[in-house]
């Protein structure tokens, strides 16, 4: 491979997914080859900034396993609404090139706040 990825399209990401998030979203195409190239289908991808959860949801479509952190909630633009339209078979990014269905399944989990348990440690 080159260093110049002329075949990976970064102007038109804004709606991948089904969720709208404009500033900040990488192509899944470049995210499906890096993992392509830089992990095996046993491996587990680490997402520390979800955010919309484009890495996820690529992660999903290519049958690797992942794991998903995010601190803020963006509402009707987060990751478990992407990661949901997934499973259902959305139908953008690099779905058609994989042949994506849809299907699977991922755990959510919420942290709680500091303020609703603590615990002592002596």
């Amino acid at each position: 491979l080159c260093d110049f990825w002329y075949d990976i399209d970064f102007q038109n990401t804004q709606n991948e997914g089904g969720i709208s998030f404009p500033a900040g979203k990488k192509p899944e195409k470049l995210l499906q080859r890096l993992m392509r190239l830089f992990t095996k289908s046993a491996d587990i991808v680490l997402d520390y900034h979800l955010g919309s959860g484009t890495t996820a949801a690529v992660a999903h479509k290519i049958g690797r396993k992942y794991i998903g952190i995010e601190q803020l909630n963006y509402g009707s633009n987060d990751s478990v609404v992407r990661l949901k339209n997934v499973i259902k078979g959305e139908q953008s990014g690099i779905s058609k090139s994989v042949n994506w269905q849809g299907g699977g399944s991922f755990v959510y989990c919420e942290l709680a706040k500091a303020n609703q348990q603590f615990a002592i440690f002596r």
